[in-house]
């Protein structure tokens, strides 16, 4: 007999003080794509942040491999800084379908994400077929839209920075009103002191 699959994906997330900024900021976009009428399915504030690998429909007789991977590699890993600034849009301003805060963390996320790919890849999973972009979605728009000028305030938003202190193991959970993402398991980086 088989165990449900898990849909698991590996990410960071920012400090309280900074995603309390960007639930602000999210909220004043909120208030004026509705004002013009642009249908957008936006992030639950709980489930705020950034992936660095998605692992999808996984089996839980893989949790074992995926932690002990995951426990080594974070281990050697250096905690870093990470600043929240700008709003953008996948794939373009022109045709867009996610709205993301931008990350600045000097290529910190590139590099990890790199490295979690590759053990995630000797693990079996597939290799992403593009390329990283360090990001927090905030929403996802129903018809793609126009949305350059809707953004154009919101281009030069700062929301600050905290220190990464760990990566984080989740779970994906379909629910009617949106994903649920549970905290599988938390892997420590190297402190800087």
């Amino acid at each position: 007999m088989s165990s449900a699959k898990l849909r698991l994906f590996i990410g960071v997330s920012p400090g309280r003080t900074v995603l309390e900024r960007v639930v602000e900021g999210a909220a004043r976009l909120r208030a004026e794509c509705e004002r013009i009428g642009l249908q957008v399915g936006w992030t639950l504030p709980g489930n705020f942040h950034l992936t660095l690998k998605f692992l999808g429909e996984t089996e839980p007789e893989k949790l074992g491999l995926i932690n002990e991977a995951l426990r080594s590699l974070c281990g050697e890993f250096p905690e870093f800084e990470l600043r929240l600034a700008g709003v953008g849009a996948f794939p373009g301003e022109d045709c867009a379908r996610v709205i993301w805060v931008g990350a600045d963390d000097g290529g910190k996320l590139q590099q990890l994400a790199k490295a979690v790919e590759s053990e995630m890849e000797k693990l079996g999973f597939a290799p992403e077929d593009r390329a990283y972009s360090a990001h927090l979605t905030i929403g996802k728009i129903r018809r793609a839209a126009r949305i350059g000028d809707l953004l154009s305030c919101y281009k030069q938003s700062e929301f600050g920075a905290s220190l990464i202190r760990e990566a984080i193991l989740y779970e994906s959970i379909p629910r009617p009103g949106g994903s649920c993402y549970i905290v599988r398991a938390k892997f420590p980086f190297k402190t800087n002191g």
